[in-house]
């Protein structure tokens, strides 16, 4: 056996040795053993030169500090390492069970991929029953018309858990274009290999016709536009119809709380696509796609309008009438061909329509109240003027809690409970119409083309997702308990093909 320690980044190989890296008995005795750093200098295994004794527990000391771990950047280890381990009685003959893919795609959704030569990921688990794996083995081999990068070379950029192991290819690793092979190889720490199923992939040159985005898409979310003509924006008349303002706006709040509503929206779409709250990249897993309530100057942008009721229904509808039954809706674009869209007319009618939804919920609320309230009901029936509540600006208190000012922290309790239902209806409206928004732009930049790869995306002809879960933002129908309660994630092919981790031909 042996023990095997992972770092998140390369070490020093001057600083690992005997006298850094060490094991002993649980008395306090030194065990003779060999000490080795291995794969890209992120692994240091300690291998006893003797057999461990059966049913003994043992330690393993990692010094940090001046005198321990470095590494290669400088940085010592801050603080020693340790860990106590129990040997066992019997010998471990059970190999590790490896499955492995490529950008987390399910197996079954595997078939006809093609990737970019470089930029895409190997996803590999690895179950041992109750023992952990050794993640410092993964080997992935792979076989095709060119050279195989070196196995070990993977954890550069690596990302490794307990049991999994996720490593981007670099540029530094592409592939040559052709079709390749992959077979993964784990061994657990008493030295049984468990190896992954094959699987066959395509590699292709990711040229500017094969990818959605040369450059970042901006898309300017619209909550400007008065598509039905009665001289107030779409989105405020949202906000008066859910009681996020108040007519006359008495205590000047309307501004502040909308301007809130309308971040909050913007900052759930960014997050679907991997984006912080203001749009920024997070890391490379960020889409291509920023979220902005400013009109860009001078820069090719896609635009949609977000408020109000779906401009090909009644205009004059209001609280008790029927909804159309479409949240949304925005012009398909395979590939992202046109980076100038416009989902902002009225025939037809393109944007997403926060309306349909508020009409829908209090469908279901006067049907079912009070025998049951919908969680819609639970978060707007303090503040929605229909269903008897008090606007935000309207309350005694909300001239104080609804200010940029307000901080919670030192409030009275009073004050931090009608903040708290303003706010907590402010979160769960931002989880509806930010997911919705996500999934028209999803439309709007190629998601999802129909058919299987390399042409398509597993889409059907109504261009969302076959066989959809309750949880993915490109299903054909959502529901708002599902959107305020499930995790809601693009299906793993949308989110390869928009990271530019995999081709359509």
């Amino acid at each position: 056996m042996r023990a095997s320690i992972v770092f998140s980044s390369r070490l020093d190989p001057a600083t690992v040795s005997d006298s850094t890296c060490e094991l002993w008995t649980d008395a306090g005795s030194s065990v003779p053993s060999i000490v080795a750093l291995t794969s890209e200098d992120r692994v240091v295994t300690i291998t006893p030169l003797a057999t461990l004794s059966p049913l003994t527990y043992y330690r393993i000391l990692v010094r940090g500090g001046s005198s321990g771990l470095r590494e290669t950047s400088g940085n010592w280890l801050p603080d020693n390492l340790s860990a106590r381990f129990r040997v066992g009685s019997t010998s471990d003959v059970t190999a590790p069970v490896v499955t492995a893919t490529v950008n987390g795609i399910d197996s079954s959704r595997r078939f006809g991929l093609v990737l970019p030569t470089h930029g895409f990921s190997f996803d590999i688990d690895a179950q041992d029953g109750l023992q952990v794996p050794d993640l410092g083995s993964v080997r992935i081999d792979l076989t095709g018309p060119g050279t195989a990068p070196d196995p070990a070379a993977f954890y550069q950029n690596a990302t490794i858990g307990y049991r999994s192991f996720r490593a981007i290819v670099p540029s530094t690793l592409a592939l040559t274009p052709g079709t390749w092979t992959a077979t993964v190889r784990v061994a657990d720490l008493a030295g049984n290999v468990g190896v992954s199923p094959a699987f066959t992939f395509a590699v292709a040159e990711p040229s500017g016709a094969l990818v959605p985005f040369e450059r970042t898409q901006v898309v300017w979310t619209r909550t400007d536009l008065d598509r039905d003509g009665n001289g107030r924006a779409d989105f405020d008349d949202d906000m008066l119809r859910l009681g996020l303002a108040t007519t006359g706006d008495p205590a000047s709040t309307n501004v502040h709380v909308r301007n809130v509503a309308r971040d909050a929206i913007l900052a759930r779409a960014n997050d679907l696509f991997g984006r912080g709250a203001r749009g920024e990249p997070l890391d490379q897993d960020s889409v291509a796609i920023r979220f902005t309530p400013f009109e860009p100057i001078a820069l090719a942008h896609l635009q949609i309008a977000v408020g109000g009721l779906d401009p090909q229904g009644n205009r004059n509808r209001s609280y008790g009438d029927p909804t159309t039954g479409v949240l949304g809706r925005a012009y398909y674009d395979y590939r992202n061909g046109n980076t100038n869209d416009r989902n902002i007319g009225t025939s037809p009618g393109l944007g997403v329509f926060p309306a349909e939804m508020f009409l829908y919920q209090a469908d279901l609320h006067t049907q079912l109240y009070p025998a049951f309230q919908t969680m819609f009901a639970q978060r707007f029936l303090p503040l929605c003027p229909n269903m008897g509540g008090t606007p935000a600006g309207s309350h005694p208190l909300d001239a104080t809690v609804l200010r940029a000012s307000f901080n919670p922290n030192t409030a009275t309790g009073q004050e931090y409970a009608r903040w708290l239902v303003v706010m907590r209806a402010i979160d769960d409206w931002a989880l509806v119409i930010g997911t919705v928004l996500a999934h028209e732009v999803g439309h709007a930049v190629g998601l999802v083309a129909p058919g299987n790869a390399p042409r398509g995306l597993f889409g059907d002809s109504s261009l969302h997702n076959t066989n959809a879960s309750a949880a993915e933002v490109m299903a054909p129908a959502v529901g708002y308990e599902a959107m305020v309660s499930l995790d809601y994630h693009f299906r793993d092919t949308n989110m390869a093909y928009l990271r530019h981790r995999i081709l359509l031909r």
